[in-house]
């Protein structure tokens, strides 16, 4: 909310003109810059005014009150004013916590479905832990990486619905990835591959990013599905 109120502040100082202006018009390196301005302001603005879901026509009403200096006509003073924004982004910010809270809840069930379901299917295997792999190509070997291994990988990862979340596919060479520091799952499924293998793992919350999740696409509660290919094992030293 601060953020959008900084823009329309930005927007009265540069200026407010309805009036009907071409290119040619702007004669003047001032009138281009001005011009300018307003273009790359309201760029950014109409992404915030869609997000807070504001009655555009009465805040430009009053942002020209204000910039005509009419501010007599304003219809609030500040204290009403102030109070009027912070109730609405009160319920803004509850609104968005709970349509958050409905995601996370749909995306745990769907994980939980997705794990139900894919435990029945042929050549898949339940670990203790709960993560499950299928061999997709490959042949199982002796050489396993350990913990302090780094492996050469190619892997792709999605959610339960299909979104991606990591790839390596499109890059020329695969990923130098150290076991020990990525999430539990793939260091559990790592360790159990051999050079040359394929699988297909999927990973319930509690082995991935778990009550956390990660960034905007990994919701708290989210089940990963990766298929990974172990190129080459590097031995520590």
């Amino acid at each position: 909310m601060k953020t959008i109120y900084l823009a329309a502040v930005l927007i009265a100082i540069g200026g407010c003109s309805q009036r009907s202006v071409t290119l040619n018009d702007l004669e003047t390196d001032q009138q281009k810059a001005s011009y300018a301005v307003g273009m790359q302001i309201g760029q950014k603005l109409v992404p915030q005014l869609a997000e807070a879901d504001l009655d555009n026509e009465l805040m430009f009403l009053a942002m020209r009150a204000v910039v005509d200096g009419r501010t007599d006509e304003l219809l609030m003073d500040d204290e009403m004013a102030k109070q009027a924004t912070d109730t609405y982004q009160e319920q803004i910010v509850a609104r968005l916590e709970a349509e958050r809270e409905q995601n996370i809840a749909a995306n745990k069930s769907a994980g939980e479905a997705l794990l139900a379901s894919n435990a029945s299917k042929p050549g898949v295997v339940t670990l203790e832990s709960g993560l499950q792999y299928e061999r997709l190509s490959g042949q199982p070997g002796d050489s396993h990486p350990t913990l302090e291994d780094t492996v050469l990988a190619r892997y792709h990862g999605t959610l339960p619905d299909g979104t991606v979340i990591d790839s390596s596919m499109n890059r020329e060479e695969p990923a130098s990835i150290p076991v020990k520091l990525v999430m539990p799952g793939w260091q559990e499924a790592l360790q159990l591959m051999s050079e040359g293998e394929k699988w297909r793992i999927v990973i319930p919350p509690e082995l991935a990013y778990g009550e956390e999740g990660s960034g905007q696409k990994i919701l708290p509660h989210s089940t990963l599905i990766f298929d990974i290919e172990l190129v080459e094992i590097k031995p520590r030293g």
